[in-house]
């Protein structure tokens, strides 16, 4: 841990010599951008909104490039490119544990130019000087509250720059150490340079150390978990430190199948992988079948069980995901003794005080299953993960396990093994199998009447048995892929799925050998499949091979797109085209590393915290998002349409999660080709066609089946909706969802996957906009947001922002009187028309009431009522004597 401390305390004490040449740290950043670096923003603007270079930077600025929220290879590029420029002595960081991390919105700590003070840059510049250079104990107050009066700089930015610059002496209050400060005693939330200076020694004091330190056992106690003590990923699986009950019932179906197997050891496996929105997923697998498993989600555990075909349990999990537009379980495709088994699901609480009912039925399908597969070896059996396995059973090894942690990844992939081959594989037609595969941990093609491939010796006996069943066409490509999945791929290979002809959506690492998985239609042949990257990106130049699976080692020109596509695939980096020619492609044919970041859970409880309606209001939006799939939010002007809108993402994700969440707003000239697919001038003079936001979300979800996605569309009505969404207007209906359409731009088949949602706003008060397409009204659910002056959480919002009792009171008896008169107006206006909350939710202090009232009232609301009232002017003048007169 902390590799990067050397070069951190290097370039601090390198960063005074540009304190007269910031234009050359400027021009390095430029540099990394150049580069194809996601380096900070140079791009200033002055008070008319005109772009230009920035001029001018401060040392905090700069070194908060090097510590944002981008992944650690990029990180590590441009540090890289720094020590190369600077000629740095340290090494690269091999970690950046426990650093504290600017907003990649906002991570400058100086405003525009238009509204930066002529002393601020400045005035940074001398602080951090003197930072360098000082302790607790000699270092000026007055100076430091001096910058933290600044614009854009709080405490905490400040002071995680502080510790950036000299990680030994200073510490970040953000809100990881503020909450590990809680534990040990210290409550404490310093606001001002004297706070600060007092809350330091008493951090030092209580871990007996310097930042460092602190910061060290902050990182260990964050990823252990805030509500809990244990390592990753076992903390968000027990965020309670309440795992006993739930490993008992594992170790419980391990004994069953070490009973009935005689040899338990080949058909177990137990595996551990990553879910979309932060989730976790413990599973027991015999030979190939799930059997049961531990879903975590951030806000949610549970239980997924097996139970025979028709089971109610069965039945009632069938028709909540049809009710959800998502294809309900197949079950098993190989029957035991004649009974076909599926999956069952139900919360943990649930599950476990029905335990007694429900486990003489897991405990018979557990036995049936492993006496039928004893003597099998399971395909899964390189992923097995023993220390899952002792966590299970051996009580004695079980807090240190779980203390310990356990990574994702079983093993790293050898890039320079002269074994290693790679592979396109096609998840069935339009990917429709992505899903399974992703779930089940494997890759797969059909033709089960062949049998078990390990049978014949030669790819010409394959070819032979398929001329048997079938001489009225040509088997050879058919017996090279059936022998290719079954004597030519190997363990470590890398294969990437494919969708159509022209994209990846993933790849993944072949981690165990061939098997026959019976008469199942479209998984006779399986390879177990660890799928580490599960991002689509598509190939502009290129078409891909027709065959269900190509061998592509000896592609070098895909390998090397491949490899811009994919940086992280390992050795595909280091292939370079040795002739630029293409073999064994039939002549046919946004990066991501695939890992799950920290997201913040988002709750119920949550949202109505930040959200001026009730819970049941909430409650009642959020089910019909989840039962319609396509919602509107309409309101009138200021009922926070677009800030609901994202709550309500957050919340059917149930967390942070801004990398599943997408924002696009309608007007005139929006079209068709900018929200799915058109044809758009490229750099040499030609048109090639482009994928638009939704096309590209869609292709997301596709490749990540496991997580939801949100699109939300503001001012959704400005657009002419039938234009922009084309054949779409079918595809996004709730039972449509999965149905395949040819786009008009696209000889593809293109799907609206079931777990994308879309959210509309819509401003009830805007004149100029026509009637919603009643043919889209009918696939969307319209749902109405009131103003909120009437919630306890409103007034309780005004009384945080300065606001006494009678201040409060008079903002909210003077805007609903004149929303109801608005209402009442139902000739002109009604309750379309009526003034939200917004105008009046301050987000900082308001240290002059009747001024800050005055100014919105003069400002914002007189020019909504001259417009609503423009033939009355009489009642405008009413209400704006109303309004300003009288105030507390």
């Amino acid at each position: 841990m902390f590799t990067w401390i050397p070069i951190h305390e290097e370039i601090a004490r390198r960063l005074p010599e540009f304190k007269d040449r910031q234009q050359d740290l400027i021009a390095i950043l430029a540099r990394m951008h150049s580069a194809g670096m996601k380096a900070s923003s140079i791009t200033d603007k002055d008070a008319t909104g005109k772009e230009f270079q920035l001029k001018e930077i401060d040392p905090f600025t700069f070194f908060a490039n090097f510590n944002r929220r981008v992944r650690d290879d990029n990180r590590q590029a441009m540090w890289q490119f720094l020590k190369d420029e600077w000629n740095l002595t340290s090494d690269v960081p091999a970690d950046f544990d426990g650093l504290p991390l600017a907003d990649m919105r906002s991570s400058w700590l100086m405003p525009y130019a238009a509204k930066r003070a002529p002393e601020h840059v400045g005035l940074l510049w001398n602080f951090y000087e003197h930072m360098l250079h000082s302790d607790a104990d000699s270092i000026d107050a007055i100076l430091m509250q001096q910058c933290l009066d600044l614009r854009k700089v709080g405490l905490a930015f400040l002071t995680m720059g502080m510790f950036w610059a000299c990680p030994r002496k200073w510490i970040a209050t953000d809100g990881k150490n503020l909450g590990f400060a809680k534990t040990k005693g210290i409550l404490e939330k310093p606001e001002t340079a004297s706070d600060y200076l007092l809350w330091l020694p008493k951090i030092r004091k209580a871990i007996g150390g310097d930042g460092v330190e602190f910061s060290r056992q902050a990182h260990l106690w964050a990823i252990g978990g805030a509500s809990g003590s244990y390592a990753s990923p076992f903390n968000k699986i027990f965020p309670d430190n309440q795992p006993d009950r739930i490993l008992d019932y594992l170790g419980n179906v391990i004994g069953l199948l070490k009973e009935e197997s005689a040899n338990p050891d080949d058909l177990l496996s137990m595996t551990l992988r990553k879910q979309g929105g932060a989730g976790v997923l413990l599973r027991i697998n015999i030979w190939m079948w799930a059997i049961t498993a531990i879903v975590a989600k951030p806000n949610q555990r549970l239980i997924e069980f097996l139970v025979p075909w028709g089971h109610p349990e069965a039945l009632r999990l069938a028709n909540q995901m049809k009710a959800d537009g998502r294809a309900p379980y197949e079950g098993f495709a190989e029957a035991v003794n004649g009974v076909r088994y599926t999956s069952a699901l139900l919360d943990e609480s649930e599950f476990f005080d029905r335990i007694d009912e429900l486990w003489p039925t897991i405990e018979a399908c557990v036995r049936a299953i492993s006496r039928h597969f004893s003597g099998r070896r399971s395909p899964f059996r390189a992923n097995h993960r023993p220390e899952l396995e002792a966590l299970c059973l051996d009580k004695n090894q079980r807090e240190t396990i779980l203390n310990s942690g356990l990574s994702f990844r079983t093993r790293p992939i050898d890039p320079d093994s002269n074994e290693l081959q790679y592979w396109l594989i096609s998840p069935g037609e339009g990917a429709r199998l992505w899903e399974s595969w992703q779930d089940q941990g494997i890759a797969a093609i059909g033709s089960p009447e062949i049998g078990n491939l390990c049978d014949y010796e030669t790819k010409e006996n394959i070819v032979a048995k398929l001329n048997q069943q079938s001489r009225d066409q040509n088997n050879s490509q058919q017996a090279l892929m059936l022998w290719n999945i079954s004597h030519e791929m190997k363990k470590g290979d890398i294969v990437f799925a494919k969708l159509g002809r022209s994209e990846i959506i993933g790849w993944g690492e072949l981690t165990g050998d061939y098997s026959f998985a019976g008469d199942h239609e479209e998984y006779a042949h399986v390879v177990p499949v660890d799928w580490v990257v599960k991002k689509p990106a598509k190939l502009t130049d290129r078409k891909l091979a027709y065959k269900a699976l190509t061998n592509i080692t000896d592609s070098p020109k895909l390998r090397k797109m491949l490899a811009a596509l994919y940086p992280s695939v390992p050795g595909l980096s280091k292939m370079e085209p040795e002739n630029g020619n293409d073999e064994n492609t039939d002549g046919n044919d946004g990066e991501d590393d695939g890992e799950t970041k920290e997201m913040l859970p988002y709750s119920i409880d949550d949202a109505v915290g930040e959200l001026f309606m009730s819970r049941n209001s909430l409650e009642h939006i959020l089910e019909q998002l989840k039962r319609k799939k396509n919602i509107i939010l309409q309101g009138a002007p200021g009922v926070g349409k677009t800030f609901v809108a994202r709550r309500l993402a957050w919340l059917l994700l149930g967390a942070k999660d801004e990398s599943a969440v997408e924002m696009v707003q309608f007007h005139q000239s929006y079209t068709y080709e900018d929200f799915v697919q058109g044809l758009r001038p490229t750099p040499d003079g030609h048109f090639a066609v482009k994928d638009g936001c939704f096309y590209r979300l869609c292709r997301k979800a596709l490749a990540n089946s496991t997580q939801e996605y949100v699109l939300i569309i503001d001012e959704i009505n400005r657009g002419n909706l039938s234009k922009i969404l084309g054949e779409l207007m079918m595809l996004i209906e709730t039972d449509k969802r999965g149905e395949s359409l040819t786009l008009a731009y696209s000889d593809e088949p293109f799907t609206v996957p079931p777990k994308v949602y879309l959210i509309g706003t819509m401003n009830t008060a805007d004149r100029s906009l026509s009637m919603v397409d009643y043919a889209l009204r009918r696939r969307f659910a319209f749902l109405t947001l009131d103003p909120g002056f009437g919630e306890d959480a409103f007034s309780a919002h005004l009384g945080k922002h300065g606001l006494n009792e009678s201040q409060s009171r008079h903002v909210i008896n003077q805007m609903e009187a004149l929303n109801h008169e608005i209402e009442k107006d139902d000739v002109n206006l009604g309750k379309g028309y009526r003034i939200g909350h917004s105008f009046f939710t301050p987000t900082a202090s308001v240290p002059d009431f009747q001024k800050w009232f005055d100014s919105i009232v003069r400002y914002e609301i007189m020019p909504l009522l001259e417009e609503y009232w423009i033939d009355y002017p009489a009642k405008v003048k009413q209400f704006r004597d109303a309004l300003l007169e009288s105030i507390p």
